[in-house]
């Protein structure tokens, strides 16, 4: 498994909520 790719789409997952939480 390819823990990098995991944790990008965490990270994304966590801006997008974290952006649609300021809007």
């Amino acid at each position: 498994m390819s823990f990098c790719y995991v944790r990008t789409i965490s990270i994304a997952l966590f801006l997008s909520i974290f952006l649609f939480l300021n809007n």
